[in-house]
């Protein structure tokens, strides 16, 4: 805020209108994984939208364990997992 000159006010209003768009999700689930209530937008292809409406209307799936999932914490050790993957490597 002090290298911008910004007061409190501003800077909340600038970061409040600042909207993340997740990667292309290709499970159901990679979007209810990342869902949160504000700042974030999705775009899915239609079938990807019936497969995530699906999903959500399975007795077992329970919305609530989903909320503001975008801020949870995964295991220690995914990002070791992840770097054995040649794909992810090639992407960094």
């Amino acid at each position: 805020m002090k290298k911008h000159g910004l007061a409190q006010d501003q800077a909340r209003l600038i970061m409040d209108r600042i909207h993340c768009l997740p990667a292309s999700k290709r499970k159901p689930f990679d979007t209810f994984w990342t869902l949160a209530c504000r700042n974030l937008v999705h775009t899915e292809f239609p079938d990807h939208q019936e497969n995530v409406r699906k999903m959500a209307e399975d007795p077992k799936f329970s919305l609530k364990d989903c909320e503001e999932s975008i801020r949870c914490t995964f295991p220690s050790d995914i990002p070791e997992r992840l770097n054995q993957m040649e794909d992810f490597r090639k992407g960094l």
